[in-house]
């Protein structure tokens, strides 16, 4: 009966013992798993995908539109001078290289009030174009005229602290005998500069290189577009 108990004391032991160390085991995989499982990189969720009021439209294949810089015009051999005035062009152009030398003018009605139509004028040996300089009032003016009967049209440089607008130095008059009909600046960013037959000697007195186009002549209009 003795040994009955302790038989039986043994394997309630051992059944016990059993029982925890299977919990223990069972505890020890949770541990385990619960480790790896906080080792594991996050792995960001996909985009979603883009839904078609959210797409781009796509890039146009045409090219851009080109824009024109502003600036006055490149120099140019064949043009003795070019502007435009109230957004018509005056253009002085250079046929100095053809068996007659000459200059042609082309003004596109620069002004209603002076010239009801376009007018083309060119320069001869018996009617060339001219050369004026007037001088004072701190301004130096360049005039380059010519006339038709008894109107006179003068292309005026006007340089010195007097002449205004630094960026409009070039002004354009008509005179009907010695009355001054009109007198327009050259739009801004719109002329180029003198290349007419003419050039000074080291005293800075005016030469003519082409006589039979061009001739320096004092006029005594007052071409100046501040009088």
């Amino acid at each position: 009966m003795k040994l009955l108990n302790i038989l039986l004391a043994g394997i309630f032991f051992t059944g016990s013992a059993q029982a925890q160390f299977g919990s223990f085991l069972k505890d020890l995989k949770s541990a385990t798993e619960g480790i790896v499982q906080s080792q594991r990189p996050e792995v960001a969720p996909p985009p979603p995908a883009p839904s078609k009021e959210s797409t781009p439209p796509a890039a146009s294949s045409s090219s851009p539109t080109k824009l024109t810089p502003k600036g006055p015009p490149e120099k140019n051999p064949f043009i003795a001078f070019q502007c435009k005035i109230n957004g018509k062009d005056l253009i002085y152009r250079n046929n100095l290289d053809s068996d007659d030398p000459n200059i042609s003018v082309r003004m596109e009605n620069v002004n209603s009030k002076a010239l009801l139509v376009d007018y083309d004028w060119r320069s001869e040996a018996k009617d060339p174009l001219y050369v004026s300089e007037e001088t004072g009032n701190r301004a130096l003016l360049t005039t380059v005229y010519f006339k038709v009967k008894q109107t006179t049209y003068g292309i005026t440089l006007c340089e010195g602290m007097m002449c205004g607008n630094v960026n409009q130095p070039y002004s354009f008059a008509v005179f009907n005998g010695d009355k001054k009909i009109s007198s327009d600046l050259c739009d801004e960013d719109t002329a180029s500069e003198f290349n007419f037959p003419i050039k000074t000697d080291k005293n800075g007195k005016l030469l003519t290189q082409q006589k039979n186009v061009l001739t320096i002549k004092k006029s005594t209009l007052k071409f100046n577009p501040f009088d």
